[in-house]
């Protein structure tokens, strides 16, 4: 830095910047003085071969602060200055002390300092924050050079202005850091010295539970060559390349407990007391644990609710939890991705054909669960997960064996018969599983809190509930893939949350191939090829805002835009078939009338026009009038737009069994009769 940029960065403007001395008015206190002498020079300034000093006769404000005067001569210049919102960290030469300070602006004066700027902000942090929204991978170092060093070659990367501790030192990586990366995918470098490695190990502590992934990388181990003290920016000047950084994090280990307890006891003070009581408690039985447990809560420093958790995990690690909890313990294999890169239109193409073979529905009911089941890997891509509503008029028509088929084909598959609202989002917290859900039509319609939780289909959804002892506010996801099968339709909520296939029972000449769960290794198969198809393809989908249909808008379109931007990256006919399948299932669904209104409705004109009456004088009196069951399912099935034509085009046969039907005949003999329990009993 030379003399006239020290000046001019302490807002000390002069006429010429040579060697000599000055006399100049103060920026630290002459627009406070009486208006005359606001201009009278008191400032002080010598230049020389040492670089700029100044000082006021007025306010005695002297220049350069102490520590700081070798920044503004011969080999004392900055190394490097970096921006954070409201203040600047400074980076000296190496030899200087001190090596790094902050300061702020103050009016046009830099001042020394963080002034009211909050330090906890991470080093880039707009810049992370987009980052992990992509879905991007994020690496912590522990400087600022390192971090741009990064960033220059196209990685997200960042650090805490604080920099690095000391092993057995309180960690300068704090949960105020770690919380800036919930949700993101976290690489942690550190350097090559003990208090590299002891900052890498706060970090990555720090963050467990906090990001959805926690890797640790060290350089060391891959780079013979490196120095003591040596870091990524000295690894990439060293030659190095994005593409081996990129197969090196590929690679790296998730950040495990077993290591986690390790470095624990090294980075911290008394951990190992710590760490020997936990086990010893782990070793009580179940009576003398609770006799205890308070008092070694108090003890370590800890809630109960906390040792809770601790014993359970060193339990486990010791091999002594005999799981003697009634049920079984849930476990989602996944999938391993297809050797090979996949066609993503043959690959749905192989989908729908597969689901038909085992299941009859139309064309646009096989191809939206085709989408759907592609939809389940990139969840968390989109901001909406659309619901899939099975619906069907009644039993045996194939609800349970589609979710049979789906449970072979999506990842992480959670098949049930019947969920309660704590079960729901405890799983979805911890697995993120892709939900089946049977018989919903046996316990969904009366129970208000499943079906708000089951409502949460946008991604962020959670419930609030208190846990432990203590009672602690905690945050719990509900945001997952879900299908629903049912008898009848969805509840309203939910309706609107879904895309819904109707499945109708299968006709004799109709032919399907029986599911045999032994039997479907293909389907395997397919789901390894959906995996890879999803892995390649996730950053292209999620960044997709495909066009609508017409008449396909708010809500709808918002259900309906997942699958329809995995149809235009698969490509072949796909983008045409999806958008003709969302128009078959937005026609299907008719107006807004409910369905039993419609009914109550048809049957009134029925009547009607059986005993030759307007309506509205039919129903202003008392009349009698009879029609045979087989003629009102006649007339039913005539009217234009309703189900029943539908269901005659389509099936004839079943049409002709129900005007066949026994002729008992149903009588209205007033207003308050034709009711809907009258009609259904």
């Amino acid at each position: 830095m030379t003399p006239q940029d020290l000046l001019e960065a302490n807002g000390i403007k002069l006429k010429s910047y040579k060697p000599g001395k000055y006399a100049t008015i103060c920026p630290n206190c002459s627009a406070g003085r009486s208006h005359a002498n606001q201009r009278t020079p008191c400032l002080g300034v010598k230049i020389d071969g040492q670089g700029a000093t100044w000082r006021c006769n007025h306010c005695n404000w002297t220049g350069p602060e102490k520590g700081s005067a070798k920044s503004n001569g011969a080999g004392g210049e900055f190394a490097a200055t970096y921006d954070y919102p409201g203040f600047q960290k400074v980076r000296y030469p190496k030899g200087h002390e001190p090596r790094f300070r902050i300061r702020h602006r103050e009016g046009n004066s830099w001042k020394w300092g963080a002034g009211d700027a909050d330090t906890s902000v991470l080093y880039r942090k707009d810049e992370v924050d987009k980052a992990i929204a992509l879905g991007h991978i994020i690496v912590s170092v522990e400087g600022e050079k390192d971090a741009d060093a990064l960033w220059a070659i196209g990685i997200a990367a960042t650090c805490n202005m604080q920099g690095a501790n000391q092993p057995a030192r309180k960690p300068k990586w704090t949960t105020a850091h770690n919380e800036q990366l919930r949700g993101a995918d976290l690489g942690v470098l550190g350097d090559h010295d003990p208090a590299g490695y002891a900052h890498q190990d706060a970090t990555c502590r720090l963050s467990l539970g906090v990001a959805k992934r926690v890797r640790i990388l060290k350089l060391a181990e891959h780079w013979p060559d490196c120095p003591e003290g040596g870091d990524m920016s000295d690894w990439l000047a060293a030659g190095h390349t994005r593409e081996e950084l990129d197969a090196l994090i590929e690679k790296a280990p998730d950040y495990g407990k077993a290591e986690s307890e390790k470095k624990k006891a090294e980075s911290e003070p008394h951990a190992d007391d710590a760490d020997a009581e936990i086990e010893s408690l782990a070793k009580l039985t179940a009576l003398e644990y609770a006799q205890q447990r308070r008092a070694a809560a108090k003890k370590l420093g800890f809630p109960a609710s906390s040792l809770d958790r601790l014993m359970r995990a060193e339990r486990a690690r010791l091999g002594l939890d005999d799981d003697s909890k009634q049920g079984h313990g849930i476990t989602f294999p996944e999938p391993e991705p297809w050797p090979e890169p996949v066609n993503g239109a043959a690959l749905l193409d192989e989908i729908a054909t597969t689901v038909r073979s085992y299941v009859v529905m139309l064309d646009h009911c096989r191809d939206i669960c085709a989408l759907w089941g592609m939809h389940a890997y990139l969840v968390d891509r989109f901001i909406v997960s659309p619901r899939l509503g099975i619906q069907s008029p009644t039993k045996q028509c194939g609800k349970t064996t589609l979710l049979d088929v789906l449970s072979r084909l999506v990842p992480r598959p959670l098949p049930s018969q019947n969920v309660t609202p704590a079960a729901i989002f405890r799983v979805v917290e911890a697995h993120q599983p892709t939900l089946l859900i049977d018989e919903a039509d046996t316990f969904l319609y009366d129970n208000d809190d499943l079906r708000g939780i089951l409502n949460g289909n946008r991604k962020g959804s959670r419930v609030l509930r208190t846990v432990g002892d203590d009672h602690e506010p905690r945050a719990f996801s509900v945001y997952a893939a879900a299908a629903i099968a049912l008898i009848g339709q969805l509840p309203d909520t939910l309706h609107d949350r879904a895309v819904t296939i109707d499945l109708q029972r299968r006709r004799a000449s109709e032919t399907i191939t029986s599911f045999r769960p032994d039997r479907a290794d293909h389907l395997d198969v397919l789901a390894r090829k959906m995996a890879r198809w999803a892995k390649d393809h996730a950053d292209r989908v999620g960044e997709a805002d495909p066009a609508m249909p017409d008449g396909i808008l708010n809500r709808k379109a918002d259900n309906l835009r997942p699958l329809l931007a995995i149809a235009d990256a698969a490509g072949g006919e796909w983008p045409e078939r999806a958008r003709k399948a969302a128009e078959a299932s937005h026609n299907s669904e008719g107006d807004d009338a409910p369905r039993l209104e419609l009914l109550l409705a048809d049957i009134r004109d029925a009547f009607a026009k059986e005993g030759e009456a307007p309506v509205a004088n039919m129903f202003a009196e008392k009349v009698d009038v009879e029609i045979l069951s087989a003629d009102l399912v006649k007339a039913l099935v005539a009217i234009v737009g309703r189900d029943g034509q539908e269901r005659q085009a389509a099936d004839p046969e079943q049409a002709r069994s129900d005007a066949q039907a026994p002729r008992h005949q149903t009588r209205q003999s007033r207003t308050e009769e034709c009711t809907p329990q009258r009609l259904q009993a």
